[in-house]
């Protein structure tokens, strides 16, 4: 009778005396890519590439002027959702008028408002 033959390690394991020998010789190894970046998919090799152009909202929402608002409307508003009253865990600080399309008021702190991410999301769902 023919028997398929098995490739590797399949359905074979090693026994504990091998596992033992094997974890001991690999503790206190670090990996020679621990926290560096794969220079194969970095920069102009990674497939989602544009050229190195950040968008204009990325930069702006990474500046600091917008993390100084964002703080203050947390300030302003105790780090509370306005509309459950949930605190501290899950919070964003939204703007009342969009984004978007009021450029003047994207850094007015009256134009914010602090909610959790699941009164946020249900906002923009019924604006949608």
């Amino acid at each position: 009778m023919y028997k398929k033959p098995t490739y590797g390690f399949k359905e074979r394991h090693h026994t504990e005396e091998t596992r033992g020998r094997l974890s001991k010789n690999h503790k206190g190894n670090i990996p020679w890519n621990k926290g560096k970046k794969y220079p194969q998919y970095s920069g102009k090799n990674n497939p989602a590439w544009k050229g190195g152009v950040s968008s204009q909202y990325e930069k702006i929402r990474h500046s600091e002027e917008y993390n100084q608002w964002r703080l203050l409307v947390y300030k302003r508003d105790d780090h509370t959702c306005q509309d459950c009253g949930h605190r501290f865990i899950d919070i964003v600080a939204h703007h009342i008028k969009s984004f978007a399309d009021f450029e003047a008021l994207r850094f007015d702190v009256n134009n914010g408002k602090v909610l959790c991410k699941s009164c946020h999301s249900k906002l923009h769902k019924k604006r949608n």
